[in-house]
């Protein structure tokens, strides 16, 4: 009987503590990112069985697992996974990092919004890195055969430029032009009984090289292929024969640019080589996104 008691004694002595543990509240972990997975095992490459949003109060293992990533035992939604121990902060840290998150937003000022935050962004990337749409104003030395005789004369355009990375395909600095010139060069004049009329449109692709480029400057060289439509209308002889063209040929460029601002201004020098060989000078101005 004395025994009985005595190990009776021993088993409560040391059970007390134990029962006193089990009672004791669970460690605690507070999520701080905006959404936390929860993994089947204490591996990444182990499947997700929940998620769970900012400000989730986690209850925590006391020990950590994983050979490379560290990971604590948790329950979320009802399901046994674990977290990892970089995603979650103590209830005390937790707190001050949302105080000090919370003094750094109102530190932008009461009218700052995240667009004011994407425009800054955005005009912290080089100038080589954006892109940007512009209109154009340029000079076209324009030469032509027409009966075996050689023609040539400057002509005024208008038109379009984007450039920039992903302009036509993703990845490559590219500069693509449109540049229109209404009405038919002077020297059909004399080749028609009346008034010509028509136009002339030049479209260019180029893949630009940057040679020099500084935050907001870029100097370039580019080339690639050109397609020349034409259409002009004269009278001879009593009729009035509407002649289109397509000619395809290629163009070598030296631009540069200038950013300002949301702004950008663009000067470019061409050679165009078609049927005959012409040059191009061509001045842009447009905005940056």
């Amino acid at each position: 009987m004395t025994v009985r008691i005595l190990l009776l004694s021993i088993f409560f002595w040391f059970a007390a503590p134990l029962e006193m543990a089990d009672a004791a509240p669970p460690r605690v972990g507070v999520v701080y990112k905006d959404v936390v997975q929860i993994y089947a095992k204490p591996d990444l490459d182990s499947q997700v069985v929940t998620v769970v949003p900012r400000a989730t109060r986690l209850p925590i293992s006391k020990g950590v697992r994983g050979d490379y990533a560290k990971f604590y035992r948790t329950r979320a939604n009802g399901k046994l996974g674990w977290v990892l121990t970089i995603d979650v902060k103590s209830e005390k840290a937790a707190k001050k990092y949302f105080i000090q998150e919370k003094a750094a937003e109102y530190k932008r000022g009461p009218f700052a919004d995240e667009s004011d935050e994407s425009s800054r962004r955005s005009e912290k990337e080089m100038f080589v890195f954006t892109r940007s749409a512009s209109f154009s104003v340029g000079m076209i030395n324009y030469k032509e055969s027409i009966s075996d005789r050689d023609y040539s004369e400057n002509l005024l355009t208008y038109g379009l430029k984007l450039t920039g990375p992903d302009i036509l395909i993703d990845g490559p600095l590219m500069d693509v032009n449109l540049a229109l010139h209404y009405g038919a060069p002077g020297y059909y004049s004399a080749l028609s009984a009346t008034q010509p009329f028509g136009f002339i449109m030049w479209f260019d692709a180029n893949l630009l090289l940057p040679i020099f480029f500084r935050d907001d400057v870029l100097i370039g060289l580019g080339a690639g292929p050109i397609l020349v439509i034409s259409n002009i209308q004269t009278t001879q002889a009593g009729r009035d024969p509407e002649v289109w063209g397509f000619n395809f040929g290629a163009d070598i460029e030296l631009t540069s640019g200038f950013r300002f601002d949301g702004f950008c201004v663009r000067l470019d020098g061409k050679y165009i080589f078609e049927k005959k060989t012409y040059q191009q000078i061509q001045l842009s101005l447009g905005t940056v996104f």
